[in-house]
């Protein structure tokens, strides 16, 4: 079995075995900030659980978070404590509702173009399973 192969055999066994999804964060040029996990349905050898929570807004609400400082439309990179790299989807929210769909190209999301503070939530789909899992950021556009 090549190095390559030996790797994500030992992913998918650590996924396997987890029995929450693994913690995420969000990574820019001027800062860092990890995530808040949301709603979830997650399956692990010898269990499985679905967990449910509030929209990214009611979340960051109810919690003191870290704020991910970025510049208007700049790339900035979502990693998992497990090193996995599941499917992405990224939106920011306004009031109770879904507002703005952001670009995304592997563990990449694009930035809003505009200045401001939004709520994002950022859906994770791990392929060959059905675990999935919501996150909650907190982003701050800076003017250029």
């Amino acid at each position: 079995m090549g190095k390559a192969a030996a790797a994500v055999l030992a992913i998918l066994l650590l996924a396997a075995c987890q029995d929450q999804p693994p913690d995420a964060a969000m990574e820019s040029a001027q800062s860092q900030a990890s995530g808040v996990l949301g709603t979830y349905s997650w399956e692990w050898t010898g269990g499985a659980e679905d967990a449910e929570s509030g929209t990214p807004p009611e979340i960051i609400l109810a919690r003191n978070m870290e704020e991910l400082t970025a510049r208007p439309g700049e790339q900035v990179t979502v990693s998992f404590d497990d090193d996995s790299s599941p499917t992405l989807q990224a939106e920011t929210w306004d009031g109770g509702a879904p507002d703005e769909t952001l670009e995304v190209d592997e563990q990449q999301v694009t930035m809003p173009a505009e200045p401001g503070g939004y709520p994002l939530g950022i859906h994770a789909d791990w392929p060959d399973s059905r675990n999935n899992a919501h996150y909650t950021f907190f982003i701050q556009i800076e003017e250029e």
